[in-house]
């Protein structure tokens, strides 16, 4: 009985050694409310996004939406996002901004880079996310910041 209470605990400990640990997550702002009507806004985000060099996917003015393609990490990950994974020379990241209206002149803007990662296993591949750094928030805001008057 004894024998069978340490394989089993064995097993438990063994198990949990193998688990992958997820990044930590990074501390950032991602929003940011400006004293400025949503078409300013939403002009000054689409014209900051498209000068950055991310290609736009998707622009829907009337819902407030501005989604990049998906495009590669410039530093293998070590620029945008962290991941668990070691094969980092995968990584991708598609950018996301929302731009609300809040009022006749003020407007919030919440941007969001979400990163992932492919890796191969003898089954095939298979994709996992990341944590943004920050780094694609910030710039955007910063850019943003520099152009529009800040609550």
């Amino acid at each position: 009985m004894k024998w069978l209470v340490w394989i089993l605990c064995g097993f438990l400990v063994s198990g949990c050694a193998t688990m992958t640990i997820p990044p930590a997550a990074h501390k950032f702002i991602s929003h940011e409310t400006f004293e400025a009507p949503f078409e300013v806004v939403w002009n000054a985000a689409r014209s900051v996004v498209e000068a950055k060099g991310w290609p736009i996917e998707r622009a829907d003015e009337e819902s407030g939406v501005l989604v990049s393609k998906t495009v590669k990490d410039s530093l293998l990950g070590g620029d945008y996002g962290v991941s668990p994974q070691i094969d980092l020379d995968t990584a991708t990241m598609v950018i996301n901004v929302k731009v609300n209206r809040l009022s006749s002149d003020r407007t919030r803007v919440r941007v969001h880079c979400f990163f992932q990662v492919q890796w191969t296993f003898e089954r095939g591949k298979q994709q996992g996310g990341g944590t943004s750094k920050g780094v694609v928030e910030e710039l955007i805001l910063n850019a943003l910041r520099y152009e529009l008057p800040v609550k």
